[in-house]
């Protein structure tokens, strides 16, 4: 018996989406069975040939181009690397890794300094508004109270005495005598 894969696992095998491995199954109308799930079941011819059709298609072929031809040599999956070739890219992968952090952070420092900035406007605003308030408010007392002096004047109806009243009436005191 034949060893089966599942669409799922020849996806991953092949660094792929499933939907990708089902496209390329019926664009080829490659021989696949299905289970009782409707699910395909990929046989290791099947899956040598999506290997192939995968590696075309990494070289740059567009799927119409893709030819079966029918090697039987095994893909490898992955290259090896020299190790001076690994630590070089290794090394710009890094250098690459810390000028995104540097300018990760100096965009974070902008942000901060400009909501800092809004923040700060707010303040003002709110200020000049209780400026406004503070001097709105004065206005109002000071109307009050010129109004509170107005009503105690009508409330008596008489009109305080002035110190004249007095001194005419002591001059004139003889008089009336």
């Amino acid at each position: 018996m034949a060893t089966a894969f599942k669409t799922k696992s020849v996806a991953e095998r092949l660094g792929v989406n499933p939907t990708t491995v089902q496209r390329w199954i019926k664009y080829f109308k490659l021989d696949c069975e299905m289970n009782e799930l409707g699910h395909y079941v990929l046989t290791e011819d099947t899956v040598h040939t999506l290997q192939v059709i995968h590696k075309q298609l990494s070289e740059g072929k567009k799927l119409k181009d893709v030819k079966l031809g029918g090697t039987k040599e095994p893909i490898r999956d992955k290259e090896m690397v020299a190790s001076h070739v690994f630590n070089d890219r290794f090394g710009q992968i890094l250098l690459h890794v810390d000028q995104l952090e540097k300018k990760l952070s100096e965009k974070a420092d902008e942000v901060v300094e400009y909501q800092m900035l809004q923040h700060r406007q707010e303040i003002d605003d709110l200020a000049d508004l209780l400026k406004k308030v503070d001097k709105r408010l004065q206005s109002l007392e000071h109307s009050i109270s010129e109004k509170e002096n107005q009503v105690v004047y009508l409330n008596n109806h008489k009109k305080p005495k002035g110190p004249k009243k007095k001194m005419f009436s002591n001059i004139f005191s003889f008089i009336l005598k």
